[in-house]
């Protein structure tokens, strides 16, 4: 052991220069519709309102967003209403908003979602939930995930959300909050939407987030093995 000596430290506050304070809803957690989907853990919902070590530890962690989507909610099978019903029943449990995901790409079928998220509208306010619904739409629509109508142009990414989203208000809601573009890369598609007049006036407060995904490595098909992506890991 070495003799520890002492130091002197001090903090300046620059008060000329504002910052947005670090929001209480910051932290969330986001999981692929295929993994809460009740067929694919043997029939049976690890998401649901009862009690768990899961929910317990999210609670005491204060995860306070929970997004089901990824590259799974663009592809089929799409998950159940049951399985959205045991989610919604998790956000409540734990006291987070949720944020769900509706295909725009190859599977983009309006009149299929809209239909879904009446069904999950409908369960959130037959128990009189108070956490907000939030309609992500698409994941990645700037992504190709190498199948026909895996990526698709912002126009037309932006043309589906404004659907969606005058959908939602007029047939189902008028508080549900849409989200996205939640683009593999930056920064077209969000800077697209959040600079859209159209949502600009009346209709922003219709907007929840403007979401992008964030890959500092980059795509993992860079990396041959999974040595590599250590050692990219390690020079990040």
């Amino acid at each position: 052991r070495t003799a520890q000596g002492t130091a002197s430290m001090s903090v300046s506050l620059n008060s000329s220069v504002l910052r947005r304070e670090v929001p209480t809803d910051f932290l969330g957690l986001s999981f692929e519709m295929s993994s809460i989907m009740a067929a694919n853990n043997g029939g049976q919902a690890w998401m649901s309102g009862n009690t768990t070590p899961l929910s317990t530890m999210l609670s005491k962690v204060g995860v306070h967003n929970i997004r089901i989507g990824g590259n799974s909610s663009e592809r089929t099978p799409y998950a159940s209403t049951s399985d959205a019903n045991n989610v919604e029943a998790f956000a409540n449990l734990i006291g987070a908003n949720l944020i769900w995901n509706v295909p725009v790409k190859q599977n983009y079928n309006q009149s299929t979602s809209v239909s879904f998220v009446q069904s999950m509208y409908n369960n959130w306010s037959a128990h009189g939930y108070t956490f907000p619904l939030n309609i992500e739409i698409g994941n990645e629509p700037d992504n190709d995930d190498g199948t026909t109508g895996s990526h698709i142009s912002y126009s037309t990414w932006q043309s589906r959300y404004d659907g969606f989203s005058s959908a939602f208000r007029s047939q189902i809601y008028s508080g549900i909050l849409s989200t996205g573009p939640s683009s593999a890369g930056c920064c077209s598609y969000p800077n697209g939407l959040e600079n859209d007049p159209t949502y600009q006036g009346s209709l922003k407060s219709t907007i929840g987030d403007v979401t992008v995904h964030n890959y500092p490595l980059g795509s993992s098909t860079s990396y041959g093995t999974y040595g590599a992506i250590e050692i990219g890991r390690a020079h990040v």
